[in-house]
């Protein structure tokens, strides 16, 4: 048993936004897990494929719009959560007007 502290451990704004790995291969064998922080206008910096696992958002505060071959997909808003299946193209834009953190999970291949 790991109690991991979110709050304390540094982002990065290597993929656009602020990513913090939460839970990771180093501290946990079957999943991964972390927060997205995207300010108003901001994105991630590219569509993300993931070849072998799902993926599952859970929308904390703020409007995640997911692009998906170029196109206007869905929005989430605070309280839902999307469920993204493996090898579909997506791309994570916060197009609203107020900060956008979602919570993501995957499991570890």
């Amino acid at each position: 048993m790991k109690l991991l502290k979110p709050l304390e451990i540094e982002g990065t704004k290597e993929y656009g936004g602020i990513v913090k790995f939460i839970v990771t291969k180093e501290n946990c064998n079957d999943l991964s897990a972390g927060f997205t922080i995207l300010e108003p206008g901001e994105s991630l910096n590219s569509f993300e494929i993931h070849e072998f696992v799902d993926e599952i958002f859970y929308i904390i505060s703020g409007t995640l719009t997911i692009f998906s071959s170029g196109k206007k997909y869905l929005e989430a808003e605070k309280g839902q959560i999307v469920v993204i299946p493996k090898k579909f193209p997506h791309h994570s834009k916060n197009l609203g007007n107020e900060k956008l953190v979602f919570l993501w999970f995957a499991a570890n291949k």
